[in-house]
């Protein structure tokens, strides 16, 4: 019980740092002046916000892996920090909308997990409605896409290094976090149901 007791306030813990600092990365992107298109900074605030709601009202876990189980995140976690930092070079309209698609595709996915959203794996609520009906992690799909929106300005053999470093730490969080789902007892009908991962007839 104490153990539990113990992880319960670590995670509340980590999630009120993630709120917060998900709010820090909204106020920052919107007093930046960017050189980014006014869309992108807007989706970058709106997509912030929307996740530091999120995670102050998270469902309790009803099962979670521990720390090990964290450290899949990290990367992708340090990554979003980064980038979510850096100016960039500048965006091409097609890179903005395809951000813009990203990030309207991350905020329906958020909203789709309601109270199960979370920043650190753990086994909740399992949600199969809106696009997690189409593959089994929209989530990191529309993260990636903002990522390639980003990159595509720069040289193509630096851009396409990145996304797959990238899409390799993503691949590794999905695994990770699909070990601590199988706690779930209709985690395998769900597997079974949507097959794709992360893009349809690829993985």
């Amino acid at each position: 019980m104490d153990l539990l007791l113990t992880r319960a306030r670590a995670t509340a813990l980590a999630d009120a740092a993630f709120a917060a600092t998900a709010l820090h990365v909204a106020w920052r992107a919107a007093q930046s002046g960017s050189a980014r298109p006014p869309p992108v900074i807007v989706s970058v605030v709106l997509l912030h916000v929307l996740m530091a709601g999120l995670l102050l009202r998270r469902r309790p876990e009803c099962g979670a892996g521990g720390v090990l189980t964290w450290l899949p995140a990290l990367p992708s976690l340090l990554l979003g920090g980064v980038v979510a930092g850096w100016p960039g070079p500048p965006m091409s309209e097609f890179a903005a909308l395809l951000f813009c698609a990203g990030a309207a595709g991350a905020a329906a996915s958020m909203l789709a997990l309601g109270r199960s959203f979370a920043v650190l794996p753990g086994a909740r609520e399992l949600v199969a409605r809106g696009p997690y009906g189409l593959v089994r992690h929209p989530m990191y799909l529309s993260e990636l896409v903002m990522f390639v929106a980003l990159v595509l300005p720069l040289p193509a053999s630096q851009s396409a290094a990145l996304i797959s470093l990238v899409s390799a730490a993503l691949m590794w969080r999905i695994r990770a976090e699909e070990r601590v789902l199988a706690v779930l007892p209709e985690h395998a009908r769900y597997v079974q149901r949507v097959r794709a991962r992360l893009v349809p007839l690829v993985w």
